[in-house]
């Protein structure tokens, strides 16, 4: 799935319900910016049950413009690793200030760390010289 929006306000959330539509599959996060942002969401046709737009400002409302949303049907094999990610459009992407640049120090990126290593220890390869 494709989608093209223009955030004013707040931070929207871009995700694919499950077919019992009661849980994410997936969900991305788009910043008020300025402009067009495009975000692109690949998930398997058998698992997809809706595609939901919603407020994911902690501080208000949201305001936001779908400008286009495209579904799209690949045949593609399942990948042997456990991440999906997309090339960043970095041309796109706004040039940040020193105090908006954040490190990744932080809980989620000790999460991602955490599953990186435990995913590397689960190969169970040889670590003799």
């Amino acid at each position: 799935m494709v989608a093209e929006l223009e955030v004013t306000q707040g931070r929207v959330g871009v995700g694919c319900l499950d077919v019992k539509r009661d849980a994410f599959i997936v969900e991305r996060f788009v910043e008020a910016r300025g402009g067009c942002q495009r975000i692109a969401i690949r998930v398997p046709a058998s698992e997809l049950g809706e595609v939901v737009f919603r407020n994911a400002s902690p501080g208000g409302a949201s305001h936001f413009r779908v400008l286009r949303l495209g579904l799209t049907l690949e045949d593609v094999s399942r990948s042997p690793w456990p991440v999906d990610l997309l090339p960043r459009e970095i041309h796109a992407e706004p040039v940040r200030r020193p105090e908006e640049l954040k490190v990744f120090n932080d809980e989620l990126a000790v999460a991602i760390n955490r599953a990186r290593m435990d995913f590397i220890e689960g190969l169970a390869l040889p670590l003799e010289g």
